[in-house]
């Protein structure tokens, strides 16, 4: 299918300015018009968006896990400082069992979520 379109522009006193910008092809009437003619034969529907991003949720879990770890490992490491860079004095530590659940199931959570959606890709 083609379409054609005409612009009719009216007469200009100085028309040689108005070829200067437009091609200007004299019409039937007296008229001085500017002809387009446009093809509709490469107008393609636009292609639909594709999947948007990483979810916010799916960022939240990792930056908790990324915590957890941060926090699990820090812990050990303070720990085990403190054991042993004191010689001569005893140290006791006390863990708090929920905790170590709580960040453990944390970890393994974001853990199992990144493996899960490396699998699917």
């Amino acid at each position: 299918m083609r379409l054609q379109l005409e612009l009719l522009v009216p007469a200009d006193p100085c028309p040689a300015a108005l070829s200067l910008v437009l091609p200007v092809v004299p019409h039937v009437r007296g008229r001085t018009g500017v002809r387009a003619v446009v093809s509709r034969e490469g107008a393609k529907r636009p292609e639909p968006a594709g999947k948007a991003g990483t979810p916010i949720w799916v960022w939240v879990v990792y930056s908790l896990g990324i915590l957890a770890a941060a926090i699990f490992v820090f812990s050990i490491l303070f720990t085990a400082g403190a054991y042993i860079l004191s010689d001569d004095v005893d140290v006791t530590f006390d863990v708090s069992t929920p905790a170590i659940v709580l960040w453990s199931a944390v970890m393994i959570g974001a853990g199992g979520l990144w493996v899960s959606r490396r699998r699917n890709k």
